[in-house]
Order: structure tokens, then C-alpha cells, then sequence
């Protein structure tokens, strides 16, 4: 979200030319008496809008999960979130761009009369080596990018630096990025761990920044010491921590948006998540599927007229209107197809011109690992060829009435079987 305040500057104010000063705090915007956490403050080269207004600030959920309601992140207490994910919370980044450093801190404290600064670890350590992957110039006029690897050992610093470095060139393939390539500045800092991989379960390992996943499905991966990862941002230089981004040692998908950009180094999934992720913590997008809880940004509106004014120069339609779908199913079992088949039953009308399925499957990497059948007749699906998390998408230009005899009100089946190995839907 952004958000344009006009304040009247104090009387004795510290201006930086074409700089200005950036104010980074975690606030609980659902209980605003908690205590906020400020994370950064530094001089900076000048927000676009600072030309025009003395403050802009902009605002993003601290953690950003896929189809995830946090509930069964409560029994996780004892990990040393700074802020336990909880239900009863809302905790977002807060960035406060001024002109000056009295008018960003007269906001802040505004903001937050009660407050704490974030500590960096203190036990002793030896020096986080820094390797630059990218480097378009000065840091204070460039987007930088900090690649953290979790869970790679001291024996494992070259495998840490060619994951980073696949990832970063995947990323910057095709037209999302690479056009802005020389506007950024991508680093990674090392620091080794105890041991290798990242946590399950709800319990991370002795690692750098003790990621970890919430259970065994490979969906979310948590940060269990955000505080070692801030401090670890730091190591390129005091203007170089623009996107903090971790990245697991783990084979398999996963990932979280927020505060830091989180994937793993999947060889098959890793830069897909990345991009997934940074899009929220970059580029301000929401989510691109139903189901989610943070839609806001570029890439959404809530009427017709928002979406004229937002989008109207890359749209071929005028008048713009509106093609209605429904969702008709949507859960995230993470099923275990060994123990038997799944079966959804869900409704339609029998109205729509088509219809579109997607689902998951991880460990299902040959062709017939696993069927689906939709109302008794088999669907077509492509062979993973992989054990790692995949998408699986349908799609039919054929409506329901022309294909099922169950519409109009009757229940339509979905039935996943497993046939071949074991299969987690």
C-alpha cells in the first residue's frame, strides 16, 4: 500500500540535497499499543515522490504465505520469532521515505510511541563473507539485492555460491527483469552453519538463520532468527539491504513473502518462487489466485473504474468489462495418496463456457504415478519428472453440461488415485 502525507517539517531540519531519510519499522496494526520494531534508519537517494511531497510511506504484511491462515503457527512460541506468528496479530513493514531525518522520526514516533530497536546477534563470529554477483554501480543509486544461503556448511561455500548464482541468472532470463539489470546490484553473503538443510516440522535446525518448514509440506518456509538475517544484510554496506532475500538448501519447493524475500535452491522450483516472492516485496504486487489474504498493489482493483485508470494503457478492450468465474473447490489437504483416494465433491451450474483445474503433486515424477478422474473419466496429465512440488493445470473450452451428467445443482466428483509411488496431493 502506499500512502502520501503532507506534515509540516519541523523548525530545525537536516536536508540532503537530492537524498533524503528512510525509517524502517514492524508495526502491529491490529493492537496500535504494542511496541513497534524499528529495523533501519539511513540517508538515502531521493524516493521519486519526495519531489512533490515531504513523506511518503508505504506499508506490506510482514509475512506473506500461500493459502495460510497462521492458526497452527501458535504452538511455535518457543522459536525466536520477534513477533510470533499468531492469528491475533497484523504485523507489517512500515518504510517512511522524508526529505529529512526529523520529518521521517516525527512520523515514527508518531506512529509508534512505544518502540524497540531490532539487536543484532551478539555471540562472536568471524566476518560474513560478501561476494558480488552483480554490480551496475554505487549502491545509493542502484536496487540491491542480498542473497542469504540457510543451511549450507563451511564445506558447502561453493555449492552455496553456484546456487546463488543459477538463481540470479534464472531470474534475470526473459522480459520481467532483464531489462532493469543495470539498474541492480545483486550480492551474497555467506555465513556458514553448523548443519546442512533447513527444519521440518515446526523445528529448525542449527543453522545461520534457522529456516524451517511448518510441517512436512513443501509450502511455507519460515526465518526462526530474523535478527541474524538483518545483521547479515548489513555486510555489503550500510546502502546495499534494499531486498533481504534467504534462500534454503533445500532440493524441494518453498517459500514466504514479507519482510524477506524467501526460496530455496530447487532446481526445479527455486527461481519460480523467487520470482513469486520478490513480486510482493519488489515490485508491491498482491496475489494472483484465489484463495490468498494479501491483495493489494499494482496488480489489483476492486471496480471497473480502478482498473480503467490503473491499466488502461496496456488494455486492448474500451469499454473495459467484467468476465465473471467462480470458485467452485479450493482446499490444500497436502494428502498422502498412499493412504487411499481423495475425493472432492463440489457444484455447478452447468453456465460457464469452460472451466479450469489446478492442483499440486510432489513425488509423483512418471507417468501414471497418479490419476485424476472427473466424474469417472480420466483426465490427461503430463509426467513431473520430478519428485519435487508440481503444477498441474487443465484446462477445458468445454462447459460442464456438455461433459458431466451431474449439474445444475448435483454434486460433481474430483477423485485423485494414487497408482504407482507415493504420491502427496
Amino acid at each position: 500500500m502506499w500512502l502520501v502525507v503532507k506534515l509540516s517539517s519541523s523548525s530545525s531540519v537536516t536536508a540532503y540535497g537530492d537524498g533524503g531519510y528512510l525509517v524502517e519499522f514492524i508495526m502491529d496494526r491490529s493492537n496500535r499499543s504494542s511496541p513497534c520494531e524499528l529495523l533501519y534508519q539511513r540517508e538515502i537517494y531521493q524516493h521519486r515522490l519526495l519531489k512533490t511531497q515531504p513523506l511518503v510511506v508505504t506499508t506490506h504484511p510482514q509475512t506473506i504465505d500461500e493459502g495460510h491462515d497462521h492458526s497452527d503457527h501458535d504452538h511455535h512460541d518457543h522459536l525466536e520469532h520477534d513477533h510470533p506468528i499468531s492469528v491475533e496479530h497484523d504485523f507489517h513493514i512500515v518504510k517512511a521515505y522524508a526529505r529529512t531525518k526529523e520529518i521521517a522520526l516525527d512520523y515514527f514516533h508518531y506512529e509508534c510511541p512505544d518502540s524497540f530497536t531490532s539487536v543484532s546477534p551478539s555471540e562472536n563470529k568471524q566476518p560474513d563473507e560478501v561476494i558480488p554477483l552483480v554490480y551496475s554501480g554505487a549502491p545509493r543509486n542502484r536496487i540491491d539485492l542480498v542473497f542469504m544461503g540457510d543451511g549450507y556448511t563451511q564445506s558447502q561455500r561453493q555449492t552455496m555460491i553456484n546456487d546463488m548464482t543459477r538463481l540470479v541468472n534464472d531470474m534475470f532470463t526473459g522480459t520481467t527483469f532483464t531489462p532493469y539489470l543495470p539498474l541492480f546490484n545483486v550480492w551474497t553473503v555467506f555465513r556458514p552453519s553448523a548443519v546442512s538443510g533447513i527444519g521440518s516440522g515446526g523445528v529448525p535446525l542449527n543453522t545461520a538463520f534457522r529456516l524451517y518448514r511448518d510441517g512436512t509440506e513443501l509450502r511455507g518456509v519460515y526465518c526462526a532468527n530474523p535478527a541474524a538475517a538483518r545483521d547479515a544484510c548489513r555486510a555489503p554496506g550500510p546502502d546495499a539491504c534494499d531486498f533481504p532475500t534467504l534462500i534454503g538448501n533445500s532440493p524441494f519447493y518453498g517459500g514466504l513473502g514479507g519482510e524477506f524475500t524467501i526460496s530455496t535452491s530447487s532446481k526445479t522450483s527455486g527461481t519460480m518462487v523467487l520470482r513469486h516472492e520478490l513480486g510482493h516485496n519488489f515490485g508491491s504486487v498482491g496475489e494472483e489466485y484465489d484463495g490468498g489474504s494479501a491483495y493489494f498493489g499494482a496488480n489489483f482493483a476492486n471496480s471497473v473504474s480502478l482498473a480503467n485508470s490503473k491499466w488502461k494503457a496496456w488494455l486492448n478492450q474500451d469499454p473495459l468489462t467484467v468476465q465473471r468465474d467462480t470458485l467452485l473447490l479450493q482446499d490444500y489437504p497436502w494428502y498422502l495418496l498412499e493412504n487411499g483416494p481423495r475425493t472432492y465433491s463440489f457444484t455447478s451450474t452447468g453456465n460457464y463456457k469452460r472451466w479450469y483445474l489446478s492442483f499440486t503433486a510432489s513425488g509423483c515424477p512418471e507417468a501414471g504415478s497418479f490419476s485424476v478422474l472427473l466424474d469417472g473419466t480420466p483426465l490427461e496429465l503430463k509426467p513431473a519428472g520430478t519428485e519435487d512440488r508440481t503444477f498441474h493445470k487443465i484446462i477445458s473450452q468445454t462447459p460442464f453440461t456438455a461433459v458431466l451428467m451431474s449439474f445444475n445443482g448435483d454434486k460433481i466428483s474430483l477423485l485423485l488415485v494414487n497408482t504407482k509411488d507415493n504420491c502427496v496431493h
